[in-house]
């Protein structure tokens, strides 16, 4: 398999957590919520932190295939009961979804595509409402798959894109196990060049590793300042943000 490349895009800084903005020829452009691996609250449970990247968008923005790709599903995760399940995401009255069995519940609507002769998969999940596309229908780079919502365990509108790549070498079934699971952004390959100083294989890597060296909730904090303290440290300054907030999934 040829070097696993999507784009070009690339991530600016900015956004409202300070995780960057994606632009350019990804699934979505928009500002990133939530980081591949986040150990934030949402996620505390999850041995392996959080699964994917969340990209925030206003609800009906269409979400893109990033290359050429096969359809392997496209339908939804639903409740399967017994009875309703009220699942609370925070402090507030209207902070909680109720489930009935039969409504989308965890990815929601969602699409998974493969690229590269099914060594690569990747998956948009919480879309507003069920894709059009069929399994075994081949899609092109730049067309829509569905569309941004917030249907599922998620808390506002947002995209939440995760990708899946077969151990090299190796003839072992793609799952979404956390051994196949892989960063998103760090693909991304900046206007077609990965060495690209503000793309998301470099920039965007920069920013997530300073977050996981520094604070292990990624999530509800926003990067501030670097710079020089003496004696070759460094002072970082972060900022932590409101412990609920949109545009995540869980």
């Amino acid at each position: 398999m040829a070097e696993l490349m999507f784009g070009p895009a690339r991530l600016v800084p900015g956004g409202p957590y300070g995780l960057g903005v994606v632009e350019g020829q990804a699934p979505l452009q928009g500002a990133v919520t939530s980081v591949f691996r986040s150990t934030a609250e949402a996620y505390r449970d999850r041995v392996n932190g959080h699964s994917g990247v969340d990209i925030g968008a206003p609800a009906g923005t269409p979400v893109r295939a990033p290359r050429e790709a096969v359809v392997r599903f496209a339908g939804a995760q639903t409740w399967q009961g017994p009875g309703d399940y009220t699942w609370v995401f925070g402090p507030r009255a209207e902070d909680r979804k109720v489930f009935r069995p039969g409504d989308p519940y965890g990815l929601g609507h969602h699409v998974i595509l493969d690229h590269d002769g099914g060594h690569v998969a990747t998956l948009y999940a919480h879309l507003v409402q069920p894709s059009p596309l069929r399994a075994g229908q081949r899609v092109r780079a730049g067309e829509i798959v569905g569309f941004v919502g917030s249907t599922g365990t998620s808390t506002g509108p947002h995209l939440h894109w995760m990708l899946a790549v077969a151990p090299a070498g190796t003839r072992a079934a793609l799952t979404w196990d956390a051994g196949h699971l892989r960063d998103p952004l760090a693909h991304l390959s900046g206007e077609g060049n990965p060495d690209d100083p503000i793309s998301l294989g470099a920039m965007g890597n920069i920013v997530q590793g300073l977050y996981y060296r520094h604070v292990q909730d990624a999530h509800h904090a926003r990067f501030v300042s670097d710079e020089p303290a003496g004696r070759g440290r460094r002072r970082v300054t972060i900022e932590y943000a409101e412990a609920t907030t949109p545009g995540l999934d869980v």
